[in-house]
């Protein structure tokens, strides 16, 4: 006899919410799967405000247009990089993979953990940098001030 202590009706209840959360987050999720494992960033001897960039780059929340976007109402491919000359949406592949404005972070980011980004895919790439956490710090830190700078710059 197996102690169950939910209810048919919580069950359901409970795999409904998880449906909406894996549904909501589905585009966006950096990690594959929902790991309850404390995230090696956090564990890492870093400034505190590094790696609470990292975390809202995991968790994406970081304030791209991707996620700034949707306060104002803007349709998602209206969230156009405001960094770049591309007309590419700014979300987190854009902002660690893509942005030409990052190159040289990026450089330096592929060279400190020994990866050539246009050989792996989307999820290798993340699954490296994310193995890497003070150099991805660096490279978060560096590319997020240059955004701060190029987008509130003093008129």
């Amino acid at each position: 006899m197996s102690l169950d202590i939910m209810s048919d009706d919580q069950g359901a209840s409970r795999q409904t919410f998880l449906k909406i959360v894996r549904h909501v987050r589905r585009d966006r999720r950096i990690s594959g799967s929902l790991d309850m494992t404390v995230a090696s960033h956090l564990n890492c001897n870093m400034p505190k405000y590094q790696r609470s960039l990292i975390s809202q780059l995991r968790l994406g929340v970081l304030p791209l247009r991707i996620e700034t976007g949707r306060f104002t109402g803007l349709d998602v491919v209206d969230r156009l990089c405001q960094v770049c000359a591309g007309n590419h949406v700014e979300n987190e592949i854009h902002f660690l993979f893509e942005c030409s404005e990052y190159n040289e972070y990026r450089n330096e980011l592929e060279t400190a953990i020994n990866a050539t980004f246009s050989e792996l895919s989307i999820q290798e790439k993340f699954d490296k940098v994310f193995s890497h956490p003070h150099s991805l710090s660096r490279y978060v830190t560096l590319a997020y001030k240059k955004r701060q700078e190029k987008m509130y710059k003093a008129v």
